[in-house]
């Protein structure tokens, strides 16, 4: 059901790809109930809802491993971030200490969201994440799910609404819907976006690549 990863994949693509193996094995788990959430089975309704969550993370993950091996190829970029004293002596050698940079810089871009990420990643490294602008506004969706599901039970609330223009559908106060049909969708959709892109930031990058075994 899923198209997979390329032949050859990153550390972070390898890392994504066997997530995304591990969510789709609870998928079809859960997928041989009925389709529905709301339908009284609130275990499958959790676990879809789960995967859901899950998938959206898992994208987060993958850019933020991304961008600390993007700033370690480029240290310069780290001239601005600063680490206290204790976090220097805390790290013990140099690498540690360039680590300790890249990954307090891809915090402060994260944290910003993914418009801000996707930017960053554009202007520092020259390097498109979407090939649409259609993909950002799906991952964004997905996005403002995730934060629904996660902080408000999934109870449609008027920040929700605001920030997904689509959303037009769901009322104030209603909870939002996940089935399996969409969720698989959604695979196929993160599946698309990371391989085009862990190809292009290898090549870019001369990034090295190992083959994907799904047992390993």
């Amino acid at each position: 059901m899923t198209q997979g990863p390329p032949e050859s994949v990153t550390e972070p693509g390898y890392i994504f790809f066997a997530s995304q193996l591990e969510l789709m094995q609870l998928l079809l788990m859960v997928s041989k109930s009925p389709a529905q959430i709301g339908d009284g089975n609130l275990e499958r309704a959790t676990m879809l809802e789960l995967v859901a969550v899950r998938l959206s993370e898992n994208f987060e993950i993958y850019l933020s491993d991304l961008l600390i091996i993007l700033h370690l190829k480029q240290p310069d970029l780290m001239s601005k971030e600063r680490l206290s004293g204790k976090q220097i002596l805390e790290c013990k050698t140099y690498d540690n200490v360039l680590r300790a940079l890249a990954e307090a810089c891809v915090y402060d871009i994260i944290r910003e969201g993914l418009e801000t990420t996707q930017m960053a990643i554009k202007s520092k490294f020259k390097l498109k994440v979407f090939d649409e602008h259609s993909d950002i506004e799906r991952v964004n969706r997905y996005n403002q799910e995730r934060n629904l599901l996660v902080h408000n039970r999934g109870i449609v609330n008027k920040r929700f609404l605001s920030k997904v223009p689509d959303a037009s559908s769901y009322k104030e106060g209603e909870r939002l819907t996940v089935d399996a049909k969409t969720l698989k969708d959604r695979f196929l959709f993160f599946e698309r976006v990371v391989t085009a892109l862990d190809v292009r930031v290898a090549e870019q990058f001369n990034l090295p690549r190992q083959p994907f075994k799904k047992g390993k």
